[in-house]
């Protein structure tokens, strides 16, 4: 079963992790593109990329490795 607690049971879209996870959950999203999603949250949860986008200088790294979640 998909319970979002380890790499095996990890949720497959962020719609699941935004309906799923428990109030002030960091939530660590893979690589890949991500649909947005399409309800709201009365609570807070934490999105976090697996890989970093930008270095300290701001200069791009981990190129195939980027988190996008698409616009609605």
């Amino acid at each position: 079963s998909s319970d979002g607690l380890s790499v095996g049971t990890a949720w497959a879209t962020i719609q699941k992790a935004v309906t799923s996870a428990p109030s002030d959950a960091v939530v660590q999203v893979g690589p890949g593109s991500f649909d947005a999603p399409t309800t709201n949250r009365t609570t807070p949860i934490t999105l976090l990329a697996e890989y970093p986008a930008l270095d300290d200088n701001q200069q791009i790294i981990n190129a195939n490795l980027h988190t996008v979640i698409d616009p609605p």
